[in-house]
């Protein structure tokens, strides 16, 4: 009997065999992104995939991902709380608390992060 493949061998572009498990279907992107730290650090990451539910990121080079952090979609201008639910180098799933349209943001964290949005993008 075949021995089935380790989810970790996949190419992340390659369809997953068998019914999706998610609640909710993903959207692949690739595209650039910045995490923001609680300590308003923040570092370049790619934004490999999202759902209404979460998202994933690929961080090269790898750091650690703190349990909570904030991520700015720099093309969409879309950042979301989110809460770390899985981490396999060099890749982390998130969990979505809380999304802000940084280009009408309406709290004191959104406007914090339209400015680094537009630091970043400058």
């Amino acid at each position: 009997m075949p021995r089935a493949e380790p989810a970790t061998e996949r190419f992340i572009a390659e369809p997953q065999s068998g019914p999706e498990r998610r609640a909710h279907p993903r959207e692949t992107l690739f595209t650039v992104a910045m995490l923001v730290l609680a300590d308003g650090d923040t570092r370049a990451c790619t934004l490999v995939d999202r759902s209404l539910g979460g998202l994933r990121v690929r961080l090269e080079p790898w750091d650690e991902l703190p349990d909570r952090f904030q991520l700015i979609d720099l093309l969409s201008g879309l950042a979301y709380d989110l809460e770390t639910v899985w981490r396999a180098r060099p890749e982390a799933g998130a969990r979505r608390l809380k999304t802000y349209d940084l280009r009408r943001p309406d709290s004191v964290a959104g406007c914090r992060l339209q400015a680094a949005w537009h630091r970043a993008t400058a």
